[in-house]
């Protein structure tokens, strides 16, 4: 069944018939007239190819205000504005459409709750049914909340074929469509996704890949590290993060196309970067864990933080050797581990370096800075209390979290 859902708009003050310039492709028409503004939405729809082919609108969920439902006007043979809509509607389709009210306000005049006119709509249509929507008509508020339910619906397989919406503030006036505001609630949706879950399968969806070599090259590496997150094939993150990074630079460097999928990608890759990539040329695999906490996916911060920290603390000599041959004892060990499934710098520290017996006192001092706020004396420690300030700007709050020398 093709249902239209309607927002039935009053008598305008100054009455007159407007020629209406149709942007719509689907439309078999270039023009129609009408003097009320639901009107022009009716017309319109009666020449879209594929609501003629599928036998017109069928059903007809009317939402009315008390003065469309019952304020009669002369000049239109003293029918309501809710009745010249049916008369139109009929001409258009069929005498054997069907009109559901939806009343948005009380008999005494005070709005019904927008939870109830939403399950009144909602109640009206079925699985099977196409949904149009016209949002010409009425107060704005309610047409924005009935197209935002149109692509709710969406989600139980319920097709929103089509929404339009007349404009007579400009010269010549028009209908047209909203695929500019679907694209855009699209977008939103899939680089949420992505920005909470890690998945990328919304944007590879609603983006078109022929656009530029560059948004391929975007999309695909944004797609791997989407499944490298997933299934956790950390082996390969740091590979992968690097493309990530290349990608964005060379498509922002690429400029944006004439498009509006162009405009809402180059709008988020500054976020991808400052909430997933951190600031740092290399790889930050803090600003990665933290992007997991933020978003509960726990199993994959500690999977990151026990296989790529170490490397990091080595890297940035929060973790150091005493001497080159205990580093090279350490390493002939885990050469000799067969059954070892860790970095080097993973199984250094988790299995020597933490284990570490001797008494040591630099990390005795680094202990007592970190613990009690003894000043640090030794170049390394204050090395270590410099770092310690880093972290703490990763991880607001902390107040042990430090590095260790031995």
């Amino acid at each position: 069944m093709n249902i239209l859902i309607t927002n039935i708009s009053t008598f305008a003050h100054n009455i007159k018939e407007i020629e209406y310039e149709i942007r719509v492709p689907e439309c078999d028409v270039k023009t129609i007239k009408a003097t009320h503004t639901n009107e022009s939405i009716l017309k319109c729809l009666s020449n879209i190819r594929q609501v003629k082919e599928t036998g017109g609108i069928h059903k007809i969920i009317a939402l009315v205000s008390n003065a469309a439902l019952h304020k009669r006007d002369e000049r239109f043979e003293q029918q309501t504005a809710y009745e010249y809509v049916q008369k139109v509607a009929k001409a258009a389709f069929s005498d054997a459409v069907q009109f559901v009210e939806v009343n948005l306000e009380n008999t005494d005049k005070q709005e019904r709750d927008l939870h109830i006119i939403i399950n009144d709509v909602c109640s009206e249509i079925s699985e099977q049914d196409v949904v149009y929507m016209d949002a010409a008509g009425g107060k704005r508020t309610i047409s924005n909340i009935m197209q935002l339910l149109t692509n709710m619906l969406a989600y139980k397989g319920i097709k929103n074929a089509l929404t339009l919406y007349s404009d007579i503030q400009n010269t010549p006036s028009f209908i047209t469509d909203t695929r500019a505001f679907e694209q855009m609630t699209a977008l939103m949706n899939a680089f949420n996704e992505f920005m909470t879950t890690g998945k990328s399968d919304l944007l590879n969806q609603y983006i078109p890949t022929d656009q530029s070599p560059q948004l391929s090259k975007l999309l695909t590496t944004m797609r791997a590290f989407s499944n490298c997150i997933r299934i956790l094939d950390i082996d390969n993150l740091d590979r992968i993060i690097q493309d990530l990074q290349v990608s964005i630079s060379e498509y922002q460097n690429n400029g944006i196309a004439d498009n509006i999928e162009s405009v809402i990608v180059h709008q988020f890759l500054p976020i991808i970067q400052k909430k997933l990539l951190g600031d740092e040329t290399s790889l930050d695999y803090l600003s990665i864990i933290q992007w997991c906490l933020d978003n509960a996916l726990i199993q994959q911060a500690l999977t990151i933080f026990e296989s790529k920290i170490p490397k990091y603390l080595f890297d940035k000599k929060l973790i150091m050797f005493r001497s080159e041959s205990k580093r090279k004892e350490v390493y002939e060990m885990f050469n000799n581990n067969k059954g070892n499934i860790y970095s080097f710098e993973t199984y250094a520290l988790y299995t020597n370096l933490l284990a570490y017996k001797e008494t040591n006192p630099i990390l005795e001092e680094a202990k007592a800075h970190i613990l009690t706020g003894k000043e640090a004396k030794h170049p390394q420690v204050k090395i270590l209390s410099d770092e310690l300030e880093n972290f703490r700007r990763y991880f607001p709050g902390s107040q042990t979290t430090g590095g260790i020398v031995t």
